[in-house]
């Protein structure tokens, strides 16, 4: 009996960006203390809670409080890092952090410095 390679004559495409994405993504590592100390000290508005970074918003109103969420959404989604956060009415609250990592990332300052972009002044 002879064998056959049914997989012969199949290829696996894969778009740049999305290779380009997952070897990001695998080469990810936990930063140093010190780079997160250096980032929080250029960075003011942010903080470490409990490992993460923190920052809260307070907004005149609902509309306002989701329209950024709506913001940092598309920014999220963009270099495929969500944050952790919550909204009551017109307060905001986000948190970053690589929960693969079980720590802060390059992604986690990255999307930090992009939050602070288009934060209210």
């Amino acid at each position: 009996m002879q064998k056959t390679n049914r997989f012969k004559d199949k290829f696996l495409i894969i778009p740049a960006s999305i290779f380009s994405m997952c070897k990001a993504i695998m080469t990810l590592k936990k930063l140093q203390d010190k780079f997160v100390e250096d980032f929080l000290s250029k960075h003011p508005k942010w903080n470490l809670k409990k490992g993460k970074l923190h920052q809260e918003w307070s907004f005149d109103n609902f509309i306002d409080a989701f329209g950024f969420i709506t913001k940092v959404a598309l920014l999220a989604e963009k270099i495929n890092h969500h944050p952790d956060w919550k909204n009551s009415y017109s307060k905001v609250s986000i948190e970053l952090i690589s929960h693969d990592l079980g720590g802060l990332s390059d992604l986690d300052l990255k999307l930090a410095k992009e939050i602070d972009n288009i934060s209210p002044k």
